[in-house]
């Protein structure tokens, strides 16, 4: 397959999006616990979105899936999807768990899931409160657990994103209704072992300005030790930009990229392959919904858009991708209004990216 800077009416072969059926295993109940053991298979997490998807496996290869809305209403559910499979098994927990949530992050650190902020609102019904809560799920135990942080802790907010640098998640982002923000925290794991804390990270001098505008619904990927922010939106305006945090030296740079550049977008999702990041989907601020898959050449600062990729999923947004290999998988979304066309149901769309070669 050949990808085009500037595609329509390209022409050629092409590698095509496939979709897949997906397996209901029986639910994994909490370790310890015998009574209501059933093979019944578990209940389907989809149509679902604004949920979460791991972008890093379990040493099984599983992503794990938490919250989100389904059929009008959020979840504060936790499943396993096995790409391998194209399975899902509903996890059992216990603990002190996070409410239903929207448009919350979530990272895996080897054996626990790390779930931060969202919109918890819609079924507490508690006005003007955004939960800024830590959340940890112990993968071994089936056990959430709230962390007790000590002194100042970002905003509670939802349309962030939260991203894994070495020991250290970034939260950067979001918005609080019509505040909408562009500070970046920082939250040392290691910190666990002493007095839980974020920091709010200083930036360097040489950042251009300040760093992004504020944004909500924007992307990120992590490659390395630097953190590639795309798109978003505040307020009536939406962003096609890309911005890059070295974690190292503190320091913001908006990359200046050349070929096909995207439509301003907000509710996509990203994904990267090597030095790749993958764009899917996504809204505009006309209420436009997407349904391209674009990608930037990180090194070379190159975008790139894609046609005529046969059974491409539906135009949506609040969907999830994430990569294994060269195969990028996607989750879930809200299609279009005008669009009946109910693929995304119960499978998943895969993509191998490994067909594709650049000019």
């Amino acid at each position: 397959m050949c990808a085009q800077e500037v595609s329509p009416g390209s022409s050629g072969e092409h590698p095509s999006w496939s979709t897949l059926e997906v397996q209901l295993e029986p639910p994994r109940l909490i370790p310890g616990r015998r009574a209501g053991v059933s093979s019944n298979p578990s209940p389907s997490p989809l149509p679902r979105h604004s949920h979460s998807l791991t972008a890093t496996t379990t040493e099984a290869g599983d992503f794990l899936l938490f919250g989100g809305s389904m059929q009008g209403s959020s979840r504060n559910d936790v499943y396993t999807f096995s790409p391998g499979e194209s399975s899902v098994t509903l996890l059992q927990t216990a603990g002190d768990a996070p409410s239903r949530r929207v448009a919350h992050k979530s990272v895996l650190v080897h054996k626990v899931l790390i779930v931060w902020g969202g919109d918890t609102r819609k079924d507490t019904q508690r006005d003007g409160y955004l939960d800024g809560g830590l959340y940890m799920l112990n993968l071994i135990t089936s056990e959430w657990s709230r962390i007790s942080i000590h002194g100042p802790s970002p905003r509670g907010r939802y349309g962030h994103t939260m991203s894994l640098v070495k020991n250290k998640l970034y939260v950067f982002g979001g918005q609080a209704d019509s505040i909408y923000m562009n500070d970046l925290w920082v939250f040392d794991l290691v910190s666990l072992t002493r007095k839980a804390r974020w920091e709010l990270v200083n930036m360097g001098p040489d950042s251009d300005s300040v760093g992004p505008q504020r944004r909500s619904g924007h992307s990120s990927v992590t490659v390395g030790s630097r953190i590639y922010i795309f798109g978003g939106r505040e307020s009536q305006f939406c962003y096609n930009d890309t911005w890059c945090f070295d974690t190292e030296k503190l320091l913001w740079a908006k990359l200046k990229c050349v070929g096909s550049l995207p439509t301003p977008r907000e509710g996509h999702a990203a994904a990267v392959v090597n030095d790749v990041m993958y764009i899917f989907g996504g809204k505009g601020a006309d209420g436009s919904v997407y349904g391209d898959l674009v990608a930037l050449h990180l090194t070379q600062r190159r975008w790139y858009t894609f046609e005529n990729l046969g059974c491409a999923p539906s135009a949506r947004w609040g969907h999830t991708i994430a990569a294994l290999g060269t195969c990028i998988h996607l989750l879930g979304g809200q299609i279009a209004e005008n669009d009946h066309n109910d693929d995304n149901a119960n499978s998943v769309s895969v993509l191998d990216v490994g067909f594709i070669t650049y000019p």
